[in-house]
């Protein structure tokens, strides 16, 4: 059986999450999501975007620490 493969349109931040936790074998709470962060930003605003991120992709980010369940190949 071949593999799936979806694709989902992300804008910017959730682009952003993905690359840290696939950075992040070992997953990373909010708090170390918002100190890896690029520019500043609060870790209630990091909770906020992982969630609605985790909506739209499913059961592909774990909570406590999130981390990713596959693995993930970036592509443009």
């Amino acid at each position: 059986m071949g593999s799936e493969r979806t694709e989902v349109p992300l804008g910017w931040r959730h682009w952003q999450i993905l690359e840290l936790l696939a950075r992040r074998h070992q997953g990373v709470d909010a708090d170390g999501l918002a100190e890896l962060w690029p520019r500043p930003v609060s870790a209630v605003t990091v909770r906020a975007e992982v969630s609605r991120l985790r909506a739209k992709l499913g059961g592909i980010i774990a909570a406590r620490p999130y981390r990713l369940t596959v693995p993930v190949v970036f592509s443009c």
